[in-house]
Protein backbone atom coordinates (compact mmCIF):
# COMPACT_ATOMS: atom_id res chain seq x y z
CA UNK A 1 0.00 0.00 0.00
CA UNK A 2 1.47 3.34 -1.11
CA UNK A 3 -0.26 6.49 0.74
CA UNK A 4 0.52 10.24 0.69
CA UNK A 5 -1.50 11.85 4.06
CA UNK A 6 -1.52 15.17 5.67
CA UNK A 7 -1.02 16.64 8.88
CA UNK A 8 -0.93 20.10 10.29
CA UNK A 9 2.45 19.73 11.99
CA UNK A 10 4.08 21.03 15.60
CA UNK A 11 6.93 22.30 13.91
CA UNK A 12 7.99 25.77 12.01
CA UNK A 13 7.34 25.52 8.26
CA UNK A 14 5.85 23.09 6.56
CA UNK A 15 6.60 18.74 7.46
CA UNK A 16 7.14 17.69 3.84
CA UNK A 17 6.90 13.37 3.23
CA UNK A 18 10.29 11.34 4.48
CA UNK A 19 10.86 9.34 1.95
CA UNK A 20 12.68 6.46 4.04
CA UNK A 21 9.68 6.38 6.56
CA UNK A 22 7.59 6.28 3.21
CA UNK A 23 9.45 3.40 1.43
CA UNK A 24 9.60 1.57 5.55
CA UNK A 25 5.93 2.12 5.87
CA UNK A 26 3.86 2.44 2.56
CA UNK A 27 2.36 5.35 3.78
CA UNK A 28 3.39 8.90 5.68
CA UNK A 29 1.37 11.70 6.98
CA UNK A 30 2.05 15.39 5.75
CA UNK A 31 0.99 18.88 6.32
CA UNK A 32 -1.02 20.69 3.74
CA UNK A 33 1.39 23.00 2.22
CA UNK A 34 -1.62 25.23 1.52
CA UNK A 35 -3.79 25.56 3.65
CA UNK A 36 -5.89 28.72 1.67
CA UNK A 37 -6.45 25.76 -1.22
CA UNK A 38 -7.25 23.59 0.90
CA UNK A 39 -9.96 25.21 2.50
CA UNK A 40 -11.15 26.55 -0.62
CA UNK A 41 -11.71 23.11 -1.93
CA UNK A 42 -13.02 22.04 1.19
CA UNK A 43 -15.69 24.93 0.95
CA UNK A 44 -16.70 24.10 -2.34
CA UNK A 45 -17.63 20.70 -1.55
CA UNK A 46 -19.73 21.76 1.36
CA UNK A 47 -21.87 24.57 -0.59
CA UNK A 48 -22.77 21.77 -2.86
CA UNK A 49 -23.47 19.22 0.11
CA UNK A 50 -25.27 21.42 1.80
CA UNK A 51 -27.87 22.28 -1.08
CA UNK A 52 -27.81 18.13 -1.51
CA UNK A 53 -29.24 17.54 2.04
CA UNK A 54 -31.28 21.57 2.83
CA UNK A 55 -28.63 22.27 5.41
CA UNK A 56 -29.31 26.07 6.14
CA UNK A 57 -25.76 26.34 8.73
CA UNK A 58 -22.66 28.28 7.43
CA UNK A 59 -20.19 25.34 8.80
CA UNK A 60 -18.60 22.62 6.90
CA UNK A 61 -17.21 21.01 9.61
CA UNK A 62 -20.83 20.55 11.32
CA UNK A 63 -22.38 19.10 8.15
CA UNK A 64 -19.86 16.93 7.35
CA UNK A 65 -19.26 16.27 10.93
CA UNK A 66 -23.06 15.57 11.55
CA UNK A 67 -23.78 13.96 8.42
CA UNK A 68 -25.04 10.56 9.50
CA UNK A 69 -27.90 12.72 11.43
CA UNK A 70 -30.04 12.61 7.48
CA UNK A 71 -29.79 8.95 8.31
CA UNK A 72 -29.22 7.98 4.72
CA UNK A 73 -28.07 4.56 4.26
CA UNK A 74 -28.02 2.12 0.83
CA UNK A 75 -28.96 3.21 -2.29
CA UNK A 76 -29.30 6.53 -1.13
CA UNK A 77 -26.51 7.19 0.75
CA UNK A 78 -24.62 6.45 -2.50
CA UNK A 79 -26.71 8.77 -4.64
CA UNK A 80 -25.71 11.67 -2.54
CA UNK A 81 -22.01 10.47 -2.64
CA UNK A 82 -22.31 10.31 -6.51
CA UNK A 83 -24.05 13.68 -7.27
CA UNK A 84 -21.48 15.28 -5.40
CA UNK A 85 -18.70 13.38 -6.67
CA UNK A 86 -19.74 13.83 -10.11
CA UNK A 87 -20.50 17.60 -9.30
CA UNK A 88 -16.57 18.04 -8.29
CA UNK A 89 -15.63 16.52 -11.07
CA UNK A 90 -17.28 18.34 -13.47
CA UNK A 91 -17.03 22.15 -12.00
CA UNK A 92 -13.43 21.67 -9.76
CA UNK A 93 -10.16 20.95 -10.76
CA UNK A 94 -9.97 18.62 -7.89
CA UNK A 95 -6.88 16.25 -8.48
CA UNK A 96 -4.99 19.53 -10.01
CA UNK A 97 -5.71 21.20 -6.52
CA UNK A 98 -4.46 18.29 -4.51
CA UNK A 99 -1.73 17.97 -6.16
CA UNK A 100 -0.79 22.12 -5.23
CA UNK A 101 -1.98 21.10 -1.88
CA UNK A 102 1.02 18.90 -1.62
CA UNK A 103 3.09 19.26 -4.45
CA UNK A 104 6.95 19.36 -2.78
CA UNK A 105 5.77 16.29 -0.59
CA UNK A 106 4.62 14.49 -4.01
CA UNK A 107 7.59 15.64 -6.40
CA UNK A 108 9.75 14.04 -3.51
CA UNK A 109 8.38 10.73 -3.87
CA UNK A 110 7.73 10.14 -7.60
CA UNK A 111 9.34 13.40 -9.24
CA UNK A 112 8.35 16.81 -10.55
CA UNK A 113 6.29 15.03 -14.19
CA UNK A 114 2.78 14.42 -12.27
CA UNK A 115 -0.44 13.43 -14.20
CA UNK A 116 -3.56 12.63 -12.02
CA UNK A 117 -6.14 10.63 -12.96
CA UNK A 118 -9.53 11.65 -14.56
CA UNK A 119 -11.96 11.09 -11.28
CA UNK A 120 -11.79 11.94 -8.15
CA UNK A 121 -13.32 9.69 -5.61
CA UNK A 122 -15.61 10.48 -2.21
CA UNK A 123 -16.04 8.76 0.77
CA UNK A 124 -18.67 9.18 3.14
CA UNK A 125 -17.69 7.73 6.72
CA UNK A 126 -20.88 7.12 8.86
CA UNK A 127 -20.91 5.55 12.18
CA UNK A 128 -22.24 2.42 12.46
CA UNK A 129 -22.99 2.19 8.85
CA UNK A 130 -22.71 -1.74 7.48
CA UNK A 131 -22.26 -0.93 3.89
CA UNK A 132 -18.65 -0.13 4.19
CA UNK A 133 -15.85 -1.22 1.70
CA UNK A 134 -14.69 -4.94 2.03
CA UNK A 135 -10.83 -4.80 2.82
CA UNK A 136 -9.08 -4.20 0.09
CA UNK A 137 -6.33 -2.28 -1.29
CA UNK A 138 -6.37 0.84 -3.22
CA UNK A 139 -2.59 1.07 -4.21
CA UNK A 140 -3.28 0.63 -7.96
CA UNK A 141 -1.28 -2.09 -9.83
CA UNK A 142 -0.62 -0.43 -13.13
CA UNK A 143 2.37 1.37 -12.16
CA UNK A 144 5.19 1.99 -9.24
CA UNK A 145 5.40 5.38 -9.61
CA UNK A 146 1.71 6.34 -8.72
CA UNK A 147 0.26 7.21 -4.85
CA UNK A 148 -2.43 7.62 -3.12
CA UNK A 149 -3.71 10.51 -1.84
CA UNK A 150 -6.32 10.88 1.05
CA UNK A 151 -7.57 13.83 1.87
CA UNK A 152 -9.34 14.14 4.96
CA UNK A 153 -12.27 17.37 4.89
CA UNK A 154 -12.65 17.09 9.00
CA UNK A 155 -10.70 15.75 12.13
CA UNK A 156 -9.93 11.64 11.60
CA UNK A 157 -9.70 9.20 14.42
CA UNK A 158 -11.28 5.81 14.91
CA UNK A 159 -13.26 4.35 12.85
CA UNK A 160 -13.75 7.57 11.14
CA UNK A 161 -10.38 7.21 10.06
CA UNK A 162 -9.08 5.65 7.31
CA UNK A 163 -7.95 1.72 8.05
CA UNK A 164 -4.64 1.00 7.38
CA UNK A 165 -1.96 -2.02 7.61
CA UNK A 166 1.93 -0.90 7.35
CA UNK A 167 4.05 -2.01 4.13
CA UNK A 168 5.17 -5.32 6.17
CA UNK A 169 1.63 -6.53 7.16
CA UNK A 170 0.44 -5.95 3.67
CA UNK A 171 2.86 -8.13 2.20
CA UNK A 172 2.17 -10.54 4.99
CA UNK A 173 -1.75 -10.41 4.33
CA UNK A 174 -1.01 -10.76 0.52
CA UNK A 175 0.59 -13.53 0.81
CA UNK A 176 -2.66 -15.47 2.28
CA UNK A 177 -4.45 -14.48 -0.65
CA UNK A 178 -2.68 -16.91 -2.40
CA UNK A 179 -4.56 -19.69 -1.19
CA UNK A 180 -7.56 -19.92 -3.58
CA UNK A 181 -10.10 -21.45 -0.82
CA UNK A 182 -9.61 -19.72 2.21
CA UNK A 183 -7.20 -16.86 0.74
CA UNK A 184 -9.70 -13.84 1.09
CA UNK A 185 -11.09 -15.08 4.46
CA UNK A 186 -7.70 -15.07 6.18
CA UNK A 187 -6.66 -12.18 4.54
CA UNK A 188 -9.45 -10.22 6.72
CA UNK A 189 -9.21 -11.62 9.60
CA UNK A 190 -5.28 -10.75 9.30
CA UNK A 191 -6.27 -7.01 8.45
CA UNK A 192 -9.00 -6.98 10.86
CA UNK A 193 -5.87 -7.96 13.73
CA UNK A 194 -3.14 -6.08 12.60
CA UNK A 195 -4.69 -3.00 10.78
CA UNK A 196 -4.74 0.68 12.42
CA UNK A 197 -7.07 3.66 12.49
CA UNK A 198 -4.62 6.22 11.93
CA UNK A 199 -5.52 9.84 13.72
CA UNK A 200 -5.44 12.88 11.51
CA UNK A 201 -6.18 16.52 11.94
CA UNK A 202 -7.57 18.26 9.48
CA UNK A 203 -5.11 20.07 7.78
Amino acid sequence: LLYLFRKRGKSEGTKFTDEESFLEKGYDIVEAEDMDKLNRLRDAIFHKAKEIVDYKGDDAEELFNHFHNYKLQGVQLNEKRMEIMKWCNQNLETGKTVYEIFGNSVTQLIGPDVVTQKNTNLVIQQPGDMNIAATHRDCPLNSHFEITVWLPLVDVYGTKSMYMLNLKKSLASLELLKNTKTGYKDFNKYAIEHGENVTIPYG
